[in-house]
This record gives C-alpha cells, structure tokens and sequence, in this order.
C-alpha cells in the first residue's frame, strides 16, 4: 500500500474515503467474502467483480454509492450513469434533454391544434351570419383549408352550404329562379350530387310554378339516366302536384323549332316518354302524333318506343317515315315498331330498309347487316299475323 506523502493532499483524502470500498472490493477478488458484511450496492457490484474496484473508486470521487430504491434495489446503470464526465452520464443527459424538448414539442402543438380547432368552429358560423356563400363554398370543397381534415368543421359547412342554397332558391322571385338556380346549382354541386339534385327537384318546381317550361325541358328534363335518371323523376314529381307536364311539354314542342331540346335531347324525349309510360291514363295518339315531325334520330327513337306503349295503331304514318332516318338504331326501331302495330300497309316500304340498308358490323371478319336483319324479321311476323 503507498504512504499516504506519495499521493498527495488531494490523493491522500481520496484514498481515506476509498479505502474502506477498495478493501471491499479486494474481499470480492477472493472467494472468502462474507456475504453478510455486504451492503445491497455491494451485492450487485459482488455480481460485477471485474468492474468492483474501478467502480468503487470512481464512485467514491462522486461522493459515495446512489443510495438503494425504497424496495432495496440497486441499478448498477444508474451508478455509472452517475460518474461525472462518464459517457453513461453523458448519455442519460442527452436523452434527457431529448426528452424535455419532445415534451415541450408536443404540448405547444397540442395548444396550438385547440386554437386551430376553435378558430375552425367560429369560421362557420361567421360565414352563416354573414351571409358568405363564397366562404363556405371553399370551406365545403377544400377542408377549410387547414392542414388538419376537420371532418366535423366540414360538414357543418357543407351543410349550412346547402341551407343557404335552398334557401335564396325558394325565395327567389320568378324573374330571379333561372339565374339562382344557376348560381346555387353550383353550391349545391360542391356539396355533393344529391344535394345538387334535391336543388334540382325544387328549383323544377319553381319553374314550372312560374311558368318556366321551356327552361324545365331544355335544362333539366334530359339529366341522369337508367333507373335511377333525374330529369324523369322531375317529371313525376311535378304531375303528383298536379302541375300539367304533358300538355305542356306538347306545347311547347309543337311551338318551338325542331332541336329545340338540344345536345341531350335524346335523354330528354326518353325520360318523358319513360315516365308517360309509367304514368298510364288514356292514350293521347294525336296529340303526340301532332308532334312527331318535331323529332329526328334518337328523339323519334323514344317516341316511336311511346307510340308503340300507347299502342297508337294512328300512329304508323309517323313511324314509317322514321325508316329514313339517318340514324341506323332509329331505322331498326321503326320496323320493329311496325310490326309492333300490325302495319301491314307499311310491308314495302320496310322492304326497301330489309334489302337495301347499309348500316352493318364486323364479327369475325364477316359484315352483318343488322337493321336488314331486323326488318326482315319484322316483316315475317306481319307476313304471319292474321
């Protein structure tokens, strides 16, 4: 053991308050330790012995072991971690800063997420109030624009949207209904298309109450289409109030110029001959008939169809003269309808479709002549009829 002299005054007073721990430590290098003279740190470091006297030493600079946790434990890593200068030490610093700044992080976006979502809550209700359509159509279409999806904020907005819409749509006066229409159809779109096609039903009933036909049938008549197609459910809606669809639609068409209805007038004619159909009633041939010349290509296809529902045998004439249409589907459909109709007056001239029409497809690299094939097959059953 050196002289005390040798290691100087900071040495020596190091060594004193090491010296009981280095004797502990040098028990822990034998096998003669007993056990019983061993504190709970001295246990754990007894588990250690290669680490023991360099530990100890260190530790004593420290000022002494970490006292033991209430349960008697001891952490051997909290003892290193304690160490000045130690990379242990260093590390839980660190991560303890890391830690500090996280919690900081987290509880300022926390804070600033609440001040969002209130200033998101209020944006509605200003926008309501102040009867800013524009406003909550940008806060219904983009998300309020926030960086969040504030899924509750939209959809008060969407909705008070809507509200608005339907609104201005039923106060506007008669002179007003085709531009708001027009104005809030788009909202309304922004909202989503039932929406847009529940405006559409009201603003179809405005129309008609002010006496708007023409826009009723040209604008709105030929929208959707198949089972669930819009436009004819318009038209059913306005006839269960009451409202004359009918006679004037017939009106209106036989007033108005032929193509009157349009780039969609093929949806338009068969979404009122649909729902004629579905309607039922007696059959109004001549009033339909007195219409027909008004109709070319796939228009005269729905009401060729029609006339064939209502069975209008009158009607023959007017469907002969589609087997000249330039439409090769309007062709087939009026030898179709003929036959339909026992026109058997009509045979020649379906002949002339049977034996000369050009409308063909390829199948298989052979052309089929399918408006021939159907007239002809339309001929026989005339041909067969009694």
């Amino acid at each position: 053991m050196p002289a005390l002299e040798s290691l100087g005054e900071t040495g020596a007073q190091f060594f004193l308050s090491a010296r009981r721990r280095v004797e502990i430590a040098l028990r822990f290098a034998s096998a003669t330790t007993l056990l019983a003279e061993l504190s709970p740190q001295e246990e754990v470091l007894m588990k250690n012995r290669p680490l023991a006297l360099p530990l100890l030493l260190a530790l004593s600079l420290a000022g002494g072991l970490p006292a033991c946790a209430t349960d008697g434990s001891f952490d051997l890593n909290q003892a290193l971690a304690s160490i000045p200068g130690s990379r242990q030490k260093m590390q839980r610093e660190e991560h303890d800063a890391e830690e500090k700044a996280r919690g900081e992080a987290k509880a300022k976006a926390k804070s600033d997420a609440e001040a969002e979502v209130a200033a998101v809550a209020k944006m509605v209700p200003d926008a309501v109030a102040a009867q800013d359509i524009e406003k909550l159509e940008r806060f219904c279409r983009d998300g309020m624009g926030m960086k969040e999806n504030y899924d509750d904020a939209k959809k008060a907005a969407c909705d008070a949207l809507k509200e608005m819409a339907m609104a201005r749509l039923t106060a506007a006066e008669c002179g007003q209904v085709v531009s708001t229409w027009e104005s809030v159809g788009t909202s309304l779109s922004i909202v989503g298309n039932k929406a847009n096609t529940e405006g559409m039903y009201l603003a179809g009933e405005r129309l008609a109450t002010c006496g708007r036909w023409d826009y009723m049938f040209t604008k709105l008549m030929h929208r959707g289409d198949g089972e669930s197609a819009s436009g004819r459910e318009l038209l059913k809606r306005l006839d269960t109030k009451g409202m004359p669809v009918e006679k004037e639609f017939l009106k209106f068409i036989g007033q108005s110029p032929k193509g009157v209805l349009g780039d969609y007038s093929a949806n338009a004619v068969a979404h009122y001959a649909e729902w004629r159909v579905a309607k039922g009633g007696a059959p109004t041939c001549k009033a339909h008939i007195a219409v027909a010349n008004k109709f070319a290509g796939m228009e005269s296809n729905s009401l060729i169809w029609l006339f064939v529902k209502m069975e209008c045998r009158e009607a023959a004439d007017v469907v002969a003269a589609s087997l000249a249409d330039s439409v090769p589907a309007t062709r087939e459909s009026a030898c179709v309808a003929l036959a339909d109709l026992g026109a058997k007056n009509k045979i020649d001239k379906m002949k002339i479709v049977a034996e000369k029409d050009g409308a063909y497809k390829v199948n298989r690299g052979v052309q089929v002549y399918w408006v021939r094939d159907t007239c002809n097959q339309a001929i026989g059953r005339l041909e067969l009829a009694p």
